[in-house]
């Protein structure tokens, strides 16, 4: 039972980091540009 509840709201935490790493990795993809040139 506890396997149920979990596999019904897990489908919703993925989507909402999904989301999170999205705008996570627009950031970032602005930082690389800035931070290129100190490699």
């Amino acid at each position: 039972m506890e396997f149920g509840i979990w596999d019904s709201g897990f489908p919703v935490r993925i989507s909402i980091l999904n989301s999170q790493f999205s705008i996570l990795n627009k950031g970032f993809q602005s930082d690389k540009n800035r931070w290129t040139g100190f490699e």
